[in-house]
Order: C-alpha cells, then structure tokens, then sequence
C-alpha cells in the first residue's frame, strides 16, 4: 500500500512539473475527434469545444446553403493541423457559451497556439468578446500582420470594406468589412447608438463600455467597422463588443 501511494505521488508530482514547464504528456490530454469547422471540435472525451478569441467562416453543414468563402480552407487546415492529435486547453474567464459549448484556447504538444496561428495565417479573424480577453493584444498585432500582407481572407475579395450605406440593400448576412463616417453618439440607458447612416449604426452595450477609452472619440470618424449586421425594426445595426471591432480611417 504504501507503494502504491508512492507511485500515485510521483505521478502527480510529473504532470504538475509538466504543466508547469508548459509541456504535458500526450497520455494526459484528450486528442481531437472530430472537426466541425475552422473554429470548432469534438474531444474524444466528448466535449465540443468553441476556439476562444477567433471567428472562421461558416461551413454548410446541413446542404442547406453554401459555405462561406474562406470556410473550407481553415476546416482543412485544422484538421491536418491537429485531427487525433492531443490538445491542451487553456480557459479565459467565462468557460461555456449560451449553447453549452467549452471556450477555450487550444495548444499543440508543442505549446503552440492554435487559435493564434489560424489568425496568423489569415485563416480566421479576431472576435473578442468581453470578458473573455485572454491573448487579446497577441490576437490583435496578428491580425493586423495577416491583414498588411493580405494572407487568406485578408486578399480574399468577398471580404473587401464596402460602404455602410448599401447594407439596406445588399443584405449581406455574416461577417464583414464596412466603411462609413460616425455622424452622432446617441446615448440610452442600455447602451450607445453609433449612427453612420440613418438606417445603420453600431451598438455598444452598457456592459461593455469599460472597454471603449471614450466611446464618443468616434463621432465624426471616418472609420472600418467588422462584425456581423442585424436588423431591429426598420433599422440595420452592427453589435460591437469590443474597441478592436473599429478602424479608423482617418490616418489611413
């Protein structure tokens, strides 16, 4: 007995020396199973794990429309990146999304950063969502080197800034790129409208204004903003969590 206890000891004593050298053993770590697309996959312990701090294109999963352009290549890359092989996750401060999906970071044995490298190639773009800002200053410098050398999506002309004012009638549904000028900051007690057309504006909750230095900063910015648009009523809006949303123009 007291050499099983023995052996117990020392194994634990070998996988905190791991984690603290940030390299841990294959045998500890469950391997991915399956890969859903360029910022989702399945464990082999059955957990379905959401990539933290990116957004990759859409794949059609249901044969029900197209996928998105871009979406197939950061499945494909991902799945010859890291399918059956071990991964470790590294969590930020909230754990599970609304659909009960584990958020998280993913890294190799090698300690590389998954979620990281897929921006870098250009393969996926940053989503922060407060408070969930782990990594966000790497994501962001990554972002901005995929983008100054048009890497993936970042020379990809489905992606190219369009102007706010025709979202009305494009109607263009998932993520992209608008150009426009902030005419007014409209203040309520929820949050903050920021209008570039009459019928399109950004939204910035009240919860997430700590992030934002001064949020009226914008008004008469010429600006690039990337999210996704909606519509409430009979307006158009572009819900914005965070200041790395925006891009301004002005010095461009």
């Amino acid at each position: 007995m007291h050499q099983i206890k023995k052996n117990f000891s020392t194994i634990y004593i070998l996988l905190f020396l791991s984690f603290v050298n940030g390299v841990v053993s294959a045998q500890a770590l469950p391997t991915v199973k399956y890969v859903i697309d360029g910022d989702t996959v399945i464990l082999s312990n059955g957990e379905k794990v959401r990539l933290l701090g990116i957004n990759t294109p859409e794949v059609n999963h249901k044969n029900s429309r197209l996928s998105e352009a871009g979406a197939e290549t950061a499945k494909r890359w991902l799945i010859n990146e890291i399918l059956g092989q071990p991964v470790q996750l590294q969590k930020s401060i909230e754990h599970h999304d609304k659909y009960g999906r584990t958020l998280a970071f993913l890294k190799n044995t090698k300690g590389q950063n998954i979620n990281l490298m897929l921006v870098e190639k250009g393969l996926a773009t940053i989503n922060i969502f407060p408070p969930n800002t782990l990594y966000s200053k790497q994501l962001i410098e990554a972002q901005q080197l995929a983008e100054k050398n048009t890497r993936g999506l970042w020379g990809d002309r489905f992606y190219r800034v369009t102007k706010a004012s025709l979202i009305p009638k494009t109607k263009i549904k998932g993520w992209n790129r608008y150009k426009a000028t902030v005419d007014r900051v409209e203040a309520s007690p929820t949050g903050y409208k920021l209008w570039l057309e009459n019928t399109v504006y950004l939204w910035v909750a009240k919860k997430n204004l700590p992030w934002f230095a001064d949020i009226y900063q914008y008004q008469g910015e010429n600006i690039e903003v990337r999210g996704w648009v909606g519509k409430w009523g009979e307006n158009w809006s572009i819900n914005v969590r965070h200041p790395s949303q925006i891009i301004s123009l002005t010095d461009k």
